[in-house]
């Protein structure tokens, strides 16, 4: 969708593939869908990367 409307695409999943190298889970989301701090700081950093490669 990102390249069809020509929109930046935050690879967010990559970003929590990165970080679980060094952490568990829990650590940034009690489930799937609810992130604690921690993991909100991954996504907003995703998009803060995807907003500077453009």
């Amino acid at each position: 969708m990102a390249d069809r409307y020509g929109a930046r695409l935050a690879q967010t999943h990559e970003a929590f593939r990165r970080q679980l190298e060094y952490r568990d889970p829990e650590h940034f989301c009690p489930e799937p869908v609810h992130p604690y701090r921690n993991g909100h700081m991954v996504i907003a950093n995703a998009v803060l990367e995807a907003l500077m490669d453009g």
